[in-house]
């Protein structure tokens, strides 16, 4: 039981709002979110403590209205805001007549939405692809390079949202 200021908080719904907006206008290709499950550690309550649950509202957020399928409306978590975390919302997509497995990240800190990074299936991309020709195999060691050799500091993590 913490007592978090609601001024440096966030509420989860708002992050899963953006989280389903940003994954809206970068991925068309999303017809159907089949299962997903969200992980946060939030990073202000006596050093680092992990939250699991299904999220409910990533869920309802995330399906496309043509899916035909009632959502529950509550979020059966711990916790219902977040002031610095990283979430963690794995799922799989039916894309196609494929089911692609994929993880996605999202950085919240001091109570802002710093950024979003999709790593899907093996391959590690962000939200917004550049479509550059060259193979996937050279597009996940670069970004996989470059993400080793950044230090972010506090303010400038996750790669954000353009």
């Amino acid at each position: 039981m913490s007592s978090q200021s609601s001024s440096d908080t966030l509420p989860l719904e708002v992050v899963f709002a953006f989280y389903a907006a940003c994954n809206k206008s970068a991925t068309d290709t999303i017809t159907r979110l089949l299962t997903v499950d969200a992980t946060w550690v939030d990073r202000e309550v006596n050093g680092s403590r992990t939250y699991q649950g299904r999220s409910a509202v990533c869920e309802r957020s995330m399906r496309s209205p043509d899916a035909g399928e009632s959502n529950p409306q509550t979020v059966p978590t711990s916790i219902d805001r977040v002031s610095d975390a990283e979430i963690v919302v794995r799922g799989r997509i039916l894309e196609g007549r494929r089911e692609t497995p994929f993880t996605d990240r999202i950085d919240v800190d001091d109570g802002h939405i710093r950024g979003v990074v999709r790593e899907r299936g093996s391959r590690r991309s962000e939200p917004e692809t550049d479509q550059r020709s060259g193979s996937a195999t050279n597009q996940q060691s670069r970004l996989e390079t470059d993400q080793q050799s950044e230090s972010p500091t506090r303010g400038e993590r996750g790669h954000g949202v353009k």
